[in-house]
C-alpha cells in the first residue's frame, strides 16, 4: 500500500534534485496534523465543521479503528422515524514529501443496493503545497489500488471548484447535484 516516487514540484524545468513523495496510511503520530489540516478545511467551507468535543474522538477512530460513526436516517421516506448511530469502514492515507505530511485522503467503503461503494471523503493538501499536482497523485493512487472492487464516487461542495474539476480530468462525472448544491461524482470505470 505504500508508494514513492521522484517529485518535480515545480512545473517548469527545473535543476533542482527531485523529491520524494510517499503515501502511507495514516498513523496516530499524524493525529495533531490531521485535525489542524481539516479545521483549517472546514474553516475555510470546504468540510463540514465537526464540534471541538467530537473532532478527536472521530479522528481517533478513523485512525486506530478504520471506522468513523454517521447518523443516518432510519428509514429516508420516513423521517419521522429519526436517526441512528451507524459505523462505516474508513481509512484515511497521508501523502508525504520527504516524509513529512503534505495532505491527506480519507475513503470510506459501504455496500449500498448490493454494490460495493468506496467515497473520496476528503482531501485536503495543505496550503503551502497546493496547485503542485500532489491531491492529484493521491487521487490517482486510490484510483489505481480500487477501481474495480468498487464503485468509487465523492461529494463536493459548490465551493470545491479545484477538487470538482480534477475528478472530472481523472473520468468522475456529475451523477446529480442535491439541494445543498453539492455535487455527487461518479467514477467511469
Amino acid at each position: 500500500f505504500l508508494t514513492n516516487r521522484s517529485w518535480n514540484t515545480n512545473k517548469q524545468k527545473d535543476p533542482r534534485p527531485k523529491v520524494n513523495v510517499g503515501i502511507r496510511p495514516a498513523e496516530l503520530r499524524d493525529y495533531e496534523w490531521i485535525v489542524n489540516l481539516y479545521q483549517l478545511n472546514a474553516n475555510n467551507g470546504h468540510f463540514t465543521p465537526i464540534p471541538a468535543d467530537k473532532i478527536g474522538q472521530f479522528f481517533i477512530n478513523l485512525i486506530i479503528n478504520h471506522n468513523i460513526e454517521v447518523r443516518i436516517a432510519v428509514d429516508s421516506a420516513r423521517p419521522e422515524l429519526g436517526r441512528i448511530n451507524k459505523l462505516i469502514d474508513s481509512r484515511m492515507l497521508i501523502i508525504t514529501l520527504e516524509d513529512i505530511p503534505i495532505g491527506f485522503q480519507m475513503l470510506s467503503v459501504e455496500k449500498k443496493d448490493g454494490i460495493d461503494q468506496m467515497e473520496l471523503y476528503l482531501l485536503a493538501i495543505a496550503k503551502e503545497f497546493q496547485n503542485m499536482g500532489f491531491g492529484r497523485f493521491l487521487t490517482e493512487h486510490v484510483i489505481d489500488q480500487y477501481r474495480g472492487k468498487y464503485l468509487l464516487f465523492a461529494r463536493c461542495y459548490k465551493k470545491s471548484i479545484v477538487a470538482k474539476n480534477m475528478l472530472k480530468k481523472l473520468g468522475f462525472s456529475t451523477k446529480r447535484i442535491l439541494e445543498s448544491g453539492t455535487e455527487e461524482m461518479y467514477f467511469k470505470s
